[in-house]
């Protein structure tokens, strides 16, 4: 009995079916904002399956370019993450930078 899926056997269509139809936490509920965008990108890399999505997604060459690819094909989502995390007019103590 194996107690794992078999991911070259779920393809991303299962994926998204699956992201779709789950009772996601607040925090993760923006992996269904852009899912058909993201998955035309992935295709276009050859990507169709989890296990070709978790080995694309291991080594920092593969995934630059999949980000640059779906930086190109898509609009930025309204609420975009940034790395910066203070907001604008926030004060810094003295001697900080910022």
């Amino acid at each position: 009995m194996a107690y794992h899926i078999d991911d070259a056997n779920v393809t991303l269509a299962d994926l998204k079916q699956r992201i779709e139809a789950t009772d996601l936490a607040p925090s993760r509920a923006s992996l269904v904002d852009g899912i058909d965008s993201a998955l035309l990108v992935l295709g276009a890399h050859g990507i169709t399956t989890l296990a070709e999505l978790r080995d694309s997604l291991k080594t920092t060459r593969r995934l630059d370019a999949i980000l640059k690819a779906a930086r190109r094909s898509r609009t930025p989502p309204a609420r975009a993450w940034t790395r910066s995390t203070r907001s604008p007019g926030t004060q810094t103590s003295p001697g900080c930078s910022g």
